[in-house]
């Protein structure tokens, strides 16, 4: 089973691909969809046309969206939850069951912290899977959103 692991944003969508194979799992690819656009109608095409190409051509069962962090500012928080409408709307498009965790949720699954913070979460993925060179940041939080799934599974 393939799962897919996206870590939306207006600027860039972090995302990871995990290959599962009855109690083992692989990261098979990982990556940045980088968003261009002028505003915000502009930006969240691109971001659905990213991650649209990316469900055509790997066809995941099911994709992983971390849910927004409200933080201070609600504009921006506005803001990302459009960006994770518009990949749940791409992952309705192809049937793929969808699967949403609070961004405390995940560092606590990854670094036992549930106010870890990002370069502690890069750290851990990193370590985790035995990575030769740390990610980008918003890969490494699609990495480990994936992993906070896998081992809900």
């Amino acid at each position: 089973m393939r799962i897919i692991a996206i870590d939306p944003g207006t600027k860039r969508t972090g995302y990871s691909v995990f290959e599962v194979n009855n109690s083992s799992s692989r990261l098979a690819e990982c990556g940045t969809v980088f968003v261009r656009g002028k505003d915000l109608p502009a930006k969240l095409l691109a971001v659905h046309r990213g991650v649209e190409r990316l469900f055509r051509r790997l066809k995941p069962r099911q994709v992983v969206i971390e849910r927004p962090f409200a933080g201070k500012n609600v504009r921006d928080a506005m803001t990302l939850n459009s960006a994770r409408a518009v990949c749940m709307l791409a992952a309705a498009v192809i049937h793929a069951r969808v699967f949403e965790y609070a961004p405390s949720q995940v560092k606590k699954a990854v670094t036992g912290d549930g106010n870890a913070t990002k370069d502690k979460v890069n750290l851990y993925v990193s370590a985790t899977l035995g990575l030769r060179q740390a990610p980008e940041p918003d890969t490494a939080d699609a990495i480990a959103l994936a992993i906070c799934h896998l081992n809900r599974l």
